[in-house]
């Protein structure tokens, strides 16, 4: 089985790093810039799928607030992506829906 992974990251040397690593690992991947991108592509995206959201997405976009809209859609595999360290623990108590908190490097 193919395993399904979605980016939203609105950095492009962290797309080209996943993709990357994920053609070596034969892993669908689907990166996107914003949120917006992401909609526009979500009948695409199968609910299973891993969803990796960027903490902070530029042009004062709260990813946070972006991972909470794209589980309301019905995704449950969702994690945050961030360099910040700062975020790790507390968060799955304020934010059960996510499953995780990784880095940037790719968690596969």
């Amino acid at each position: 089985m193919i395993e399904n992974i979605v980016l939203i990251d609105d950095d492009t040397l962290v797309h080209m790093m996943w993709k990357m690593v994920a053609k070596s690992k034969q892993i669908n991947l689907s990166c996107f810039n914003t949120e917006s991108e992401f909609l526009n592509s979500v009948n695409a995206v199968p609910k299973t799928a891993r969803i990796y959201v960027d903490k902070n997405l530029g042009a004062g976009v709260n990813g946070i607030e972006v991972a909470r809209r794209v589980f309301e859609l019905g995704y449950s595999q969702i994690y945050l992506a961030t360099g910040d360290d700062h975020v790790l623990d507390g968060l799955q108590k304020t934010h059960p829906f996510f499953k995780g908190v990784i880095g940037k490097e790719p968690p596969f």
